[in-house]
């Protein structure tokens, strides 16, 4: 980061150089997980816009403008709103829709965490481009403090499971390595079956999930709603170890998909659902 007497010079995930106010007031932000943080970083009151799918911290966020999907922003809207500063991500956000803003004299920090560790460190950097460092410092640690705890108990393993995360069906997809949710689920102690996939989000069928023989099958509440009815076609299958009660594993998908402050609790979440899991009869 470079300072001149008025501004701040950022350099974000694109490699682009962002100028932006000392402490923006006026904060819109396409990212799920960003505006929780935000929110975190004790800037509800600068937070000027949020998207449709920008539900936490509830009730508190309900306060703040919607201005559409992430891949469908009205971006008339947010430009009328006149914001000092756009928060958006280099996966979740379309190109066409930053270039549209920052045409307009908008500026636009993109982000693109991949890993528990960048997930820490962007904590860090909103606090930089918001001028909240002390508040982001004390997250920061607190983040710190629980990936050392998560990372000493996978340490003690002798034995990681086998684990396919399911993101859709019809058709079935999952994830490859160049994930956040493969790098929290290894640094948790899984492993990916299919994180040497070529693509990064691979349509598999049942007889690839068979082929890979998982320990346990994840069924998480985003992107696709999964619920235990989607079960039903892997249970008691017998060509697959994990097709079992306990092995059909139905999870929060925000905590193994969000990052920044949803981090700290995702990581022992997720942990808990890899190695403590307790099936729901009900």
């Amino acid at each position: 980061m470079r300072r001149t007497e008025d501004t701040r010079i950022h350099i974000d995930a694109r490699g682009k150089e962002i100028c932006l106010p000392p402490r923006p007031e006026r904060i819109i932000s396409f990212i799920c997980s960003v505006t929780e943080t935000l929110f975190e970083l004790g800037l509800g009151d600068r937070v000027l816009g949020r998207t449709n799918y920008c539900i936490r911290p509830a009730p508190a966020v309900e306060e703040v403008q919607k201005i559409g999907g992430p891949k469908d922003p009205d971006n008339e809207l947010i430009i009328s709103m006149k914001p000092d500063l756009v928060i958006a991500n280099i996966e979740e956000n379309e190109k066409n829709d930053i270039d549209i803003l920052e045409n307009s004299g908008i500026p636009v920090y993109v982000n693109y965490p991949k890993t528990v560790i960048e997930s820490r460190e962007m904590i860090r950097i909103l606090g930089e481009i918001t001028g909240t460092e002390d508040k982001a410092e004390n997250i920061y640690e607190k983040a710190g403090r629980e990936i050392t705890a998560i990372s000493e108990k996978v340490q003690m393993m002798s034995e990681k499971p086998r684990i396919v995360y399911l993101i859709w069906r019809k058709p079935y997809m999952t994830i490859n390595h160049d994930t956040y949710i493969n790098d929290i689920i290894e640094f948790c102690g899984g492993i990916n079956q299919f994180a040497d996939s070529g693509l990064r989000y691979p349509v598999i069928s049942m007889e690839d999930i068979i082929d890979k023989k998982p320990d346990i099958i994840f069924f998480p509440s985003e992107p696709f709603p999964f619920k235990k009815k989607h079960t039903e076609e892997f249970y008691e299958n017998n060509q697959i170890p994990s097709a079992t009660l306990n092995g059909l594993r139905l999870v929060d998908g925000e905590m193994f998909s969000w990052y920044g402050y949803r981090m700290i609790m995702g990581l022992r979440y997720t942990f808990e659902a890899i190695h403590n899991y307790s099936p729901d009869n009900s």
